[in-house]
């Protein structure tokens, strides 16, 4: 017997292909959608000079343990061979299936929708509120699935640099003794409005509160240098809040045809470019993840959960601010001691030569 996994996972069972049975419709739909999570259309396209093994790439990739019985494996290895026929299913694995498309398909889990890069590239040229309706239309196909929600008294973080004052007090033997007042109140909780600066999910103008899910997150935020006292506060929720989250969405749920994947796609791209690390000349960027959460809210959701760019935990923004309320006498002043930096060797070339084609910087 022959187990095949999920689209998401090499270990959850899927369905079983017995010695004599081909491959269902159902089966070669979730590892065409498997195909379409992982791989690049290039690795198993012949046309773009992908593997005629293409078999072989839903072995190693765990999709797919033949039998050790050799007679067995190849009348399985038959049956998946039908995966990679053209047409005939309601998931694409080729671009020459979809009209129109002109580029090959990208892993999933390692590109950004297609439909949110077209997004920002309005946005480069038109105003938010030309792209509104159609943002809120696709909108309309996740909400349901994007709802999260935060009970009443939940606790999160907010940090800030420095701190209000030192106090010293001679101890027991005439040491002195500092303690540190953290800010609090005004200081830690949102700006006003005139001085609300523009972040990943306002623009300028807008106060909303940001807020961690621990305080490692909350400290990382405010990217502090070693030596550096920070001030933290506790913020509790006031009421049970209606959130969005992107990033919780299950590939179970969405294989079973390519505009269930493409919004998925799409989900998870929202998800990425909310948590992504930007630099401060890059701001701009932030426009369609503002438009994003000004939909959100007119939909009647409280905030927007997001993955850290920088911290191993979740930051939530707040729309209104009043739903969360600063705990008295719960902050803490925290001394930063050392900084991690995880680096990615990238490709480099010292001397270009003719065939390299300048991009610019945000590429």
């Amino acid at each position: 017997m022959n187990r095949i996994a999920a689209p998401r996972s090499a270990t959850d069972e899927l369905s079983v292909v017995g010695r004599e049975t081909p491959i269902d419709p159902t089966m070669r739909t979730r590892l065409r959608a498997w195909l379409r999570h992982h791989c690049d259309e290039w690795r198993y396209n012949p046309d773009l000079g992908g593997d005629l093994d293409r078999v072989q790439l839903l072995i190693d990739g765990g999709a797919a343990v033949l039998p050790e019985d050799a007679g067995a494996a190849a009348k399985i290895r038959e049956a998946l061979d039908r995966v990679f026929d053209e047409g005939g299913d309601p998931v694409s694995i080729y671009r020459s299936e979809c009209p129109g498309k002109s580029e090959p398909f990208h892993a999933i889990d390692t590109s950004r929708s297609p439909e949110l890069d077209e997004y920002v590239g309005r946005l480069e040229r038109e105003n938010a509120f030309e792209l509104a309706e159609t943002f809120d239309h696709r909108l309309d196909e996740l909400s349901g699935h994007i709802e999260r929600r935060i009970a009443a008294e939940s606790l999160f973080y907010r940090a800030r640099l420095g701190i209000v004052q030192r106090y010293a007090r001679p101890g027991e033997t005439w040491e002195r003794k500092v303690r540190y007042q953290p800010f609090g109140g005004r200081k830690m909780t949102a700006p006003p409005p005139p001085f609300a600066p523009a972040g990943r999910a306002n623009r300028q103008g807008i106060a909303v509160l940001y807020l961690a899910s621990d305080v490692p997150t909350a400290v990382a935020e405010i990217r502090p240098h070693p030596s550096h006292l920070i001030s933290v506060a506790e913020f509790v929720a006031t009421r049970t809040l209606r959130i969005a989250d992107f990033g919780t969405l299950d590939f179970e749920d969405w294989w079973r045809d390519d505009n269930s994947i493409s919004l998925y796609h799409f989900a998870m791209s929202l998800d990425a470019a909310l948590s992504e690390a930007v630099v401060p000349e890059h701001r701009h960027r932030y426009t369609v993840t503002q438009l994003l959460a000004e939909l959100l809210r007119q939909r009647g959701f409280d905030g927007i959960r997001f993955r850290s760019a920088v911290g191993t935990g979740t930051n939530l923004c707040i729309f209104r601010p009043s739903l969360f309320a600063e705990r008295d006498a719960a902050a803490q002043v925290l001394r930063v001691q050392s900084l991690r930096y995880d680096f990615e060797k990238l490709p480099t070339v010292v001397m270009p030569d003719a065939d390299d084609r300048p991009l610019d910087h945000e590429d």
